[in-house]
């Protein structure tokens, strides 16, 4: 009942001393839809059907970017504590991506943990291309690329 404003603010930093880091893993939205559109299991739960399973898909990752957006780069108390990293970044230059990834942490970074890391991944990520996109559908991909700045960069 007493505790001013100013000791709450006190007992949460005592309480939850770090703030909340988020890391934002990146992978091309073409890929993500087109291996939505190509699970079986996507495909019964978006209910999806012959042609209309790519739109499906298409529709779904933009309300997919939209809360992504919303949640962490629209958010001015969390926007400056989230990271991106990119599947295609990572997969060439892995070392470079966690030596980012432990400084945003505020992590020392142990060289033999860096090294048996980075050694372990494969040095392409795998692109998803069993789709026939039309011109239309890629337009539709690209109108969110260019609404959502992190998705910037990507391309079919």
């Amino acid at each position: 009942k007493d505790a001013s404003l100013k000791d709450l603010k006190r007992f949460r930093q005592i309480v939850f001393p770090a703030s909340h880091k988020i890391i934002h893993a990146l992978r091309n939205p073409f890929d993500i839809i087109s291996n939505w559109n190509a699970s079986r299991s996507s495909r019964k739960h978006l209910n999806h059907q012959g042609e209309a399973n790519l739109i499906n898909a298409i529709n779904h990752y933009e309300k997919y970017a939209r809360i992504i957006n919303d949640t962490y780069y629209n958010n001015k108390s969390i926007n400056n504590n989230v990271i991106q990293i990119r599947n295609e970044d990572f997969c060439i230059n892995p070392k470079e991506s966690l030596k980012k990834l432990s400084e945003f942490l505020e992590l020392e970074l142990d060289t033999k943990w860096l090294e048996a890391c980075a050694n372990i991944v494969k040095p392409s990520h795998r692109r998803v291309n069993e789709v026939k996109w039309s011109e239309e559908m890629k337009y539709k991909v690209y109108y969110f690329i260019d609404k959502y700045s992190f998705l910037n960069r990507y391309e079919y």
